[in-house]
């Protein structure tokens, strides 16, 4: 239920940055529909895809949970919809599963 009330569905044209390297992370990205390529920038101003993420695929986790900026820039390669989980509230639903978690194993003793 928690993890419902976090989800907002957005949508992407071609050739639009979903998020750029260097930015704090919004929350996790779940593609639905649509391509989306991961993308560095060399020191030379060269692009370079790391990735593609079609649907299915997840975005923006591994930033969140490392509490980092985005190493990478997600820019959508076609029209693509998303599922976006909120931050703050990912990390609030994080903490809870955390506490559930070590309730269940102290109970378990």
């Amino acid at each position: 239920q928690m993890v419902e009330r976090s989800r907002v569905t957005v949508r992407f044209k071609a050739g639009q940055v979903i998020f750029y390297a260097g930015n704090a992370p919004l929350g996790i990205f779940t593609i639905q529909s649509g391509l989306v390529k991961l993308e560095v920038t060399s020191t030379a101003g060269s692009a370079h895809t790391l990735r593609f993420i079609g649907p299915g695929g997840t975005l923006g986790y591994r930033s969140l949970f490392a509490e980092e900026n985005y190493h990478a820039s997600a820019i959508a390669v076609e029209d693509c919809e998303a599922r976006l989980n909120n931050a703050a509230q990912d990390a609030a639903m994080v903490l809870e599963l955390q506490n559930w978690i070590r309730q269940q194993h102290e109970v378990s003793k």
